[in-house]
């Protein structure tokens, strides 16, 4: 009995009769491997379904997504491939457009999402048994120079694979096709029997492989959620009858479950579904419902997910799905994230060793390729990749993990059975178009083909499928979409699951951003003085960066980041300054020692560059001109800080760097018995015969103007003399805080006491008397307390402090704030 076919709708118990007839022999799993459609259902049947046998023999070895299947056996018979990442896909195909003309395809080369598209289409070919030879006969017969083209560049790919000895996991599937029936083709000793399950629907490729597999007596058993008396699977029903043709016993099961009184419901928008979404998670878990019976599915591009997973971690409530993991390139950063992430500590630590990683990989990664694949292509050409690929990275999600609600798109989630089911944004489920170029599908292929090449109407039609099969295996589903989706339009009922009468939510119900009750409320003493900053600028903007740790968007450049940017000085001026401070005080009184001091900057410019990994990676003349304008802006703060002190403008001299408090040693500044801010300053300046300081911090963006410091609406210098002044030096008076451009090297703005030498250093506007001083204490004490009030509070809607600053806004797509005006 080699191939046992098992057909019906899904939910009908194919998956329970599978599992009962071989749960009766222990040593029938001991040789059966089962063979799942992705990482997610097979996480799902480990730690769910395989449970109810009490076997200790299922593990992720002999339960498989069809991917790891057929690499499996590739590795079983190549050993010493390597498998290539999408990254190296990815730029397989950059530097083969890069190096051929290829002017049927050039106007898409521009578009990076082109290269997904390339690669989907690849892999359906591979899918399929189709080789390059084969895949250019077959599109010979069109008659269509854009196919001809995409077959030499098909050619071109699998050569650089070949010449790298590295496989994709398509070539995994293409190999088993064409070498199953070869002698010498090995399979894994302990694989006797093969489980397909929940895998809709087989492509011709991988059906014949099925056919080869039958042919060596392979014990095949497949479970197929396919209602063959349906009149809507119109593309189905051909591989529905080929597998059924094959098989030595077939057993058919009906749909025989109960009314399960689905719930449909129309939102006024996609907020507005998310707070449904997390109620009814609440609700269901408080009646007893287990996280690992709930399941969401989601459209595929990110903001459902990001959102509601995000949420439901600040609820402490367990998420199985993949979890947005924004990458964090500053050490200090990372920290800070982790100690915002204690309400789900699982999660905190991992978020912060996952961003580290994540950029340590990739850069490794970057490095490979180059020297693999990019030898001969310009390094201008080579940043400009890089900065595309990085655009990707900082937008990725970690892999999924075992125990939780299962968080999803439909692709993923259609195999995975759940006693309670939300469908969201169900007018956007589908995944949007891979791209393909202009008149594509409008090429006349063999009908046999049609699968292959998966046209729109195709994809949807599977995807309703997909759907259909999730709501049919769950107990009870809410479908929902928006009548106004995030582009701001207006949406018809969709139609995927036949004419519904929807439940209109009332629009005047209060959105996620009014309900305090959708924000944690913490209770929290220790804030950073960045934080405060941010909170001030826009709560959600707080929200967003701190509580869910999205992060901030990369710009897109070629050009050192800002931030590496003001790492790099930063490092130079204290080096400089506390290392070389002799120097620095002979450069005061002579010319000859100022040129020395200037020389030392640029050695230390020219030592340190090659120690940074991104400076380091640049290329040359990019990298001379960046230390170049470097050593122009230390020379400018520098010539500056040297006139001011001979001019007797400025006496307080350099004596600490990087002065951290509420860190180590240090306490935290108490403004209030239960709130204590943190930081660290860049530089403090003393002078010890008067007993005066100075705080100094310099910036690589734009300036804080005087005025709003004065008023008190700018925190970050008033609060850093206020942590000297208490902490570090109780019997020094404050002489002032300076912001030092380095954008705009020169450039000074901050506060200065009129009664101190240092007042001659910023003009009048920027002056304040001592008692003005202490007016200004009381003012920032009373900001941070109603700040920290508000924060722990959960008060976090939309309230930005300029408007204009929405329009560049890293959370403008999660924000909302024209849906709540």
């Amino acid at each position: 009995m080699p191939f046992h076919f098992v057909h019906g709708p899904a939910g009908s118990g194919k998956t329970n009769f599978i599992l009962r007839s071989l749960g009766a022999r222990q040593d029938n799993l001991n040789t059966t491997v089962f063979v799942l459609p992705n990482e997610q259902t097979a996480l799902f049947y480990r730690h769910k379904v395989l449970e109810n046998l009490n076997s200790s023999v299922i593990t992720e070895k002999t339960c498989l997504s069809i991917n790891d299947f057929f690499w499996t056996l590739l590795k079983q018979n190549k050993p010493r491939v390597h498998k290539a990442s999408s990254r190296f896909k990815r730029n397989i195909l950059r530097k083969a457009l890069y190096t051929n003309k290829y002017s049927q395809l050039s106007p898409w080369v521009q578009f990076d999402t082109y290269l997904d598209w390339v690669l989907h289409f690849f892999s359906k070919l591979k899918k399929n048994g189709l080789t390059p030879q084969a895949a250019k006969n077959l599109f010979s017969k069109t008659q269509s120079p854009m196919l001809d083209e995409l077959g030499h560049l098909f050619e071109n790919y699998q050569n650089t694979l070949k010449d790298t000895w590295h496989y994709d996991e398509e070539d995994a599937v293409l190999f088993a096709f064409n070498e199953m029936d070869s002698p010498s083709f090995f399979w894994p000793k302990e694989w006797e029997r093969i489980v397909f399950d929940r895998i809709f629907p087989f492509t011709p490729g991988e059906r014949e492989i099925i056919k080869k597999m039958v042919a060596q007596n392979k014990k095949v058993t497949m479970a197929y959620s396919f209602d063959y008396t349906s009149q809507d699977d119109p593309y189905f029903y051909e591989a529905f009858t080929y597998l059924g043709n094959m098989a030595f016993q077939t057993d058919a099961f009906n749909d025989t479950s109960i009314d399960k009184k689905n719930i449909f419901q129309a939102h006024p928008h996609a907020t507005s579904e998310v707070e449904m979404a997390l109620d009814k998670i609440k609700t269901w878990l408080g009646a007893g419902i287990l996280p690992n019976q709930i399941g969401v599915i989601v459209p595929p591009h990110g903001y459902y997910q990001k959102k509601l997973t995000l949420l439901c971690l600040q609820h402490k409530i367990p998420v199985a799905s993949t979890w947005f993991c924004p990458v964090i390139e500053e050490t200090d950063k990372s920290h800070d994230l982790y100690s915002t992430y204690l309400h789900h500590p699982s999660h905190g630590l991992a978020f912060s060793l996952k961003s580290q990683q994540k950029l340590m990989e990739f850069e490794q990664e970057w490095s490979f390729d180059t020297h693999l694949l990019f030898l001969d292509i310009p390094q201008k050409t080579i940043l400009a990749w890089k900065a595309l690929e990085s655009k990707r990275l900082h937008a990725a999600w970690n892999e999924p993990c075992a125990g939780g609600i299962f968080i999803s798109s439909v692709k993923e989630a259609y195999g995975i059975n759940t006693e309670k089911l939300l469908v969201l944004g169900l007018n956007e489920i589908h995944s949007p178009s891979q791209g393909a170029p202009a008149g594509f599908y409008d090429l006349q292929f063999d009908p046999t083909f049609k699968e292959v090449f998966e046209n729109p109407s195709y994809t949807s039609l599977l995807h309703t499928h997909f759907l259909k099969q999730a709501i049919s295996r769950s107990t009870q589903a809410y479908i929902s979409y928006p009548k106004i989706n995030l582009s701001g339009k207006e949406q018809s009922p969709p139609l995927q699951l036949g004419p519904i009468e929807w439940d209109l939510v009332n629009p005047s119900q209060k959105s996620l951003h009014s309900r305090n009750s959708a924000y944690l409320k913490r209770k929290k003493k220790s804030f950073s003085i960045s934080e405060l900053g941010t909170y001030m600028e826009c709560p959600y903007k707080y929200y967003a960066r701190t509580i869910l740790g999205l992060g901030e968007k990369k710009p897109d450049e070629v050009d050192v980041p800002a931030d590496i940017r003001g790492r790099f000085v930063h490092r130079i001026l204290e080096k400089l300054l506390k290392e070389k401070h002799d120097l620095f005080e002979e450069a005061i009184e002579y010319d000859l020692y100022f040129e020395r001091l200037i020389q030392t900057a640029e050695e230390l410019v020219d030592n340190l560059k090659m120690e940074d990994s991104f400076i380091a990676s640049m290329n040359p003349n990019l990298r001379d001109i960046f230390c170049k304008k470097v050593c122009e802006a230390l020379q400018t703060v520098l010539k500056n800080e040297i006139i001011f002190i001979r001019d007797k403008k400025k006496t307080c001299l350099p004596s600490h760097f990087e002065w951290s408090f509420g860190r180590g040693a240090t306490p935290g500044l108490r403004i209030a018995q239960d709130i204590e801010v943190t930081g660290r300053i860049d530089r403090i300046d003393i002078n010890k015969n008067e007993k005066t300081f100075l705080v100094v911090d310099y910036k690589t963006g734009d300036l804080e103007s005087g005025s709003r410091v004065k008023k008190g609406e700018a925190l970050q210098i008033p609060l850093y003399m206020m942590a000297v002044e208490n902490l570090l030096f109780k019997n020094f008076r404050p002489a002032g805080g300076l912001l030092v451009g380095l954008k705009e090297a020169g450039k000074l703005s901050g506060i200065v006491l009129s009664s101190e030498t240092e007042n001659a250093l910023l003009s009048a506007p920027y002056r304040i008397t001592e008692e003005q001083w202490g007016q200004l204490k009381n003012i920032i004490k009373e900001n941070v307390i109603t700040i920290v009030s508000k924060i722990n509070a959960g008060q976090f809607e939309p309230a930005p402090a300029d408007k204009r600053q929405c329009d560049y806004c890293d959370y403008m797509d999660v924000c909302h704030i024209q849906e709540t005006a």
